[in-house]
């Protein structure tokens, strides 16, 4: 007979507080910025959609729901996967240590995984169904590829037999899903067609949420190297990672800028210069987050100035562009 020798299992807060926490409700930001700043676009550039506000903010709250129970079913099922391959571990500190704490089980967050993603499945065909007259046979197509594609690389992400993150491929995943494949299926669902000028848009906010992942995997260097996984943190080490950190967030506030300025070469919303209040927070993420003895908390920082940034930038595109073009 075995005895286990690990601690008890954290049992503080209520069990569905427990796995509410375990679906890491601090990352939907990643979620909800792509689709503020989508939306925010395409009502500012769709004629159809102006005439139609009700549409627009319930489809657009529609689109949030069902992103973020997309997100949350991958969340479940990516730790579900780094736990069984030993990527998070009693000795790690900080990141989501939901099950080997045992303040979920297995099965439970896997089942809850599983079971959020046939929800979103659900809630989307449902909601393309009942608004079929809106769509065409082409827009039902690329509507439904969009929502697959994306999926696929959520769940992926460290689900066999893909298993993105393990391969170097986590920040390309993260970049492609939460960029060009989510903004362009916000736009299809909103406007029944590609708008391609969202791609423009997609290089800031896709890079913006790559750096709430590649401040997790600098963080967890060790662990992902003893584990046998390959990121992009890995490979350069700790002090490159923090170069590239760096980079990244000062390549989004040049696209931005740039995009306010000339835009896409039709349309510019100089509103846009708003995300520079944020300027403070990035350079607080730079200097004393991004360290050694801070590294801990950084993903979560990150998430937050990740959030402010979007924010500024949707409220920028949506209201102070037209305030600017009508008072200046």
């Amino acid at each position: 007979m075995t005895t286990d020798k690990r601690p008890p299992p954290d049992l503080s807060l209520h069990i569905i507080n427990r796995y509410i926490t375990a679906l890491r409700p601090w990352t939907w930001t990643a979620s909800i910025v792509p689709i503020l700043v989508t939306s925010a676009l395409v009502s500012s550039t769709s004629t159809s959609l102006k005439e139609d506000d009700m549409y627009y903010y319930f489809t657009t709250v529609r689109l949030l729901v069902s992103t973020i129970l997309v997100q949350s079913a991958a969340n479940a099922i990516n730790t579900c996967e780094d736990f069984k391959k030993g990527v998070d571990t009693e000795k790690q500190e900080g990141g989501d240590r939901s099950l080997v704490d045992r303040r979920v089980t297995y099965v439970g967050l896997s089942s809850l995984g599983y079971g959020l993603l046939c929800i979103s499945v659900y809630f989307t065909l449902n909601f393309l169904s009942i608004h079929s007259k809106r769509f065409d046979e082409e827009a039902w197509k690329a509507a439904g590829s969009l929502f697959v594609a994306g999926t696929t690389i959520a769940v992926m992400y460290t689900a066999p037999p893909l298993r993105l993150k393990y391969n170097a491929l986590g920040d390309v995943a993260v970049i492609t899903a939460f960029g060009p494949v989510l903004m362009q299926f916000v736009a299809v669902i909103l406007t029944g067609e590609y708008q391609s000028f969202i791609y423009y848009y997609t290089v800031p906010v896709g890079i913006l949420t790559d750096c709430i992942l590649h401040a997790n995997n600098a963080r967890d260097i060790d662990n992902d190297k003893n584990a046998g996984i390959t990121t992009v943190a890995t490979l350069l080490g700790f002090n490159a990672s923090k170069i590239l950190y760096k980079a990244m967030i000062f390549s989004v506030y040049v696209f931005t800028l740039m995009l306010a300025k000339f835009g896409d070469g039709e349309h510019a919303f100089v509103g846009q210069v708003l995300v520079l209040v944020t300027i403070p927070i990035a350079f607080n993420l730079i200097i004393h987050i991004f360290t050694k003895d801070n590294i801990i908390n950084a993903d979560e920082e990150t998430a937050k100035f990740h959030l402010l940034f979007g924010i500024s930038m949707a409220v920028g595109i949506k209201y102070v562009t037209p305030f600017i073009q009508e008072h200046l």
